[in-house]
């Protein structure tokens, strides 16, 4: 199965699973990842 994903997408759908499961605080999840 092929992801598509937005031109702009900065994160893939495996990252936004680690950060909605993460109990670090978006702030240190941002760094990590290099998110704003």
């Amino acid at each position: 199965m092929e992801i598509r994903l937005h031109k702009n997408a900065r994160t893939t759908p495996a990252i936004r699973r680690e950060l909605q499961a993460s109990t670090l605080p978006s702030k240190v999840l941002a760094a990590h990842y290099n998110l704003s």
